[in-house]
């Protein structure tokens, strides 16, 4: 299974969702909405799941991906780091959730 994980900047949300889901041994790519949308096509069609870590973000994932997407509401980005063990803690907990 290859994962886009998606937020707004690929600086902290998305790379955290990375960290954990490389943790389990499973290739995962992080992207921003805000800064490289160019990258959508190519990385929605190489990945089997989009997670969208914000329904906004979801915008960004071309038509012909979107049933690829899986919510992961972790809401706006209040960290700022994807080290952040509060961050860790509640991917661990919407990813059970969402079945990822």
């Amino acid at each position: 299974m290859k994962y886009l994980c998606v937020c707004q900047y690929a600086h902290s949300r998305s790379v955290a969702m990375c960290r954990y889901l490389h943790g389990k041994g499973v290739e995962a790519v992080a992207a921003g909405a805000g800064t490289a949308p160019s990258v959508f096509g190519v990385l929605g069609a190489w990945a089997d799941k989009i997670v969208v870590m914000e329904p906004d973000f979801a915008r960004a994932v071309p038509p012909e991906f979107r049933d690829k997407i899986v919510l992961v509401n972790v809401g706006p980005d209040r960290w700022s780091n994807p080290y952040n063990a509060d961050l860790a803690a509640l991917i661990v907990k919407l990813a059970a959730e969402a079945g990822i």
